[in-house]
């Protein structure tokens, strides 16, 4: 059964069922046949009309580019208005009402979080929830996470950036990834400028780096240097555009000088980071000669917490269409030559 459920959650990861007629779909996993690679672009708290395409103010060549290439999937919806609950059903292909974890890890002492971000307290209560519903602190590992689905099917996976789905034994590399790369214990960065989080070893040796910069040139050297048989998934999950709104101090001044007020101009910022970083990614996948098997996604965990015209609501607040109408876009190497919508 666990075999079967891997399979499906396989499948679905790479979401060719939706892409491509099931004859072909099926075939992308042929042992038999070149099995292709997978980047997945995670964003956070990206906004539906945080790009080019739907507001001008934001910067977003690379993010547009895979739309053209590919295909973008207008109706996609995410399951909930709040991050780690979103991240848990993306990586195991499960409802958060299934998992026991309708809200995000809150990391606050009065649910025996220490300061590193470790709790032995399994639940968390919403003091403002009528029915104090439980949440669960981790992900526990009895779920099949598409990491250990896709390890069957022979792929190297590696998890680079935000994870938020529980502290150490929780981790990705419990849950199946071959090796992580910037995942910490916490839902967000302390700054996005070293050092990046409290009470951490992550990343402590950087002096200088934005982060946004330093999970992607992590990604990059990975695709530069794999020298293994087998394919490859690379999770990009980004700590952007989470608070604290910080961004690049180069790009923050770029949008400052287009007249943006200085809050504005750092979630644009943000933005503008994640669409840097996917088009380095991108040049390494093509540079490297692996783009033409590859499959690029790009989605976000829900909406942001800016205003996001024409929809209502916001982060965390009851799911109106802005909240839970996300990205989603989608690349399927050659299998994907023109592109459209769905």
């Amino acid at each position: 059964m666990k075999n079967s459920i891997a399979k499906l959650i396989q499948l679905s990861m790479t979401l060719a069922l939706v892409a491509v007629p099931p004859a072909q779909a099926g075939g992308l996993f042929n042992k038999q046949k070149s099995q292709p690679n997978i980047v997945l672009f995670f964003a956070d708290d990206m906004g539906w009309s945080s790009r080019t395409l739907r507001d001008p103010v934001y910067e977003t060549p690379n993010i547009e580019q895979i739309a053209l290439d590919g295909l973008e999937f207008e109706s996609a919806y995410i399951p909930t208005p709040t991050c780690s609950p979103s991240r848990a059903t993306l990586v195991t292909g499960q409802h958060p009402a299934r998992i026991g974890m309708p809200r995000h890890i809150p990391h606050k002492k009065q649910y025996g979080f220490d300061k590193f971000g470790r709790t032995t307290q399994k639940y968390n209560f919403w003091e403002k929830d009528p029915a104090q519903v439980p949440s669960v602190n981790w992900l526990d590992t009895e779920y099949v996470t598409y990491a250990e689905a896709l390890k069957e099917q022979g792929y190297y996976n590696l998890f680079v950036g935000k994870w938020h789905l529980g502290h150490e034994g929780y981790h990705p590399t419990d849950q199946g990834f071959d090796k992580q790369i910037g995942a910490s214990n916490w839902g967000h960065p302390n700054s996005y400028y070293p050092p990046y989080f409290k009470n951490s070893d992550v990343y402590k040796d950087v002096k200088d780096r934005y982060l946004t910069d330093k999970l992607t040139d992590d990604a990059v050297e990975f695709i530069q240097t794999y020298d293994k048989s087998k394919p490859f998934m690379l999770s990009m999950w980004y700590y952007a555009i989470h608070t604290p709104f910080e961004g690049r101090k180069d790009l923050v001044k770029h949008f400052i000088d287009k007249g943006l007020s200085s809050k504005e101009a750092h979630h644009a910022a943000l933005v503008s980071g994640i669409d840097e970083s996917i088009g380095r990614v991108r040049k390494a996948l093509k540079d490297s000669g692996m783009e033409q098997n590859t499959v690029v996604i790009f989605l976000s965990d829900q909406g942001g917490l800016l205003e996001n015209k024409p929809f209502r609501g916001g982060k965390k607040s009851t799911p109106y269409t802005k909240v839970v109408h996300a990205f989603l876009l989608l690349l399927v190497g050659t299998e994907c030559d023109k592109s459209g919508y769905n």
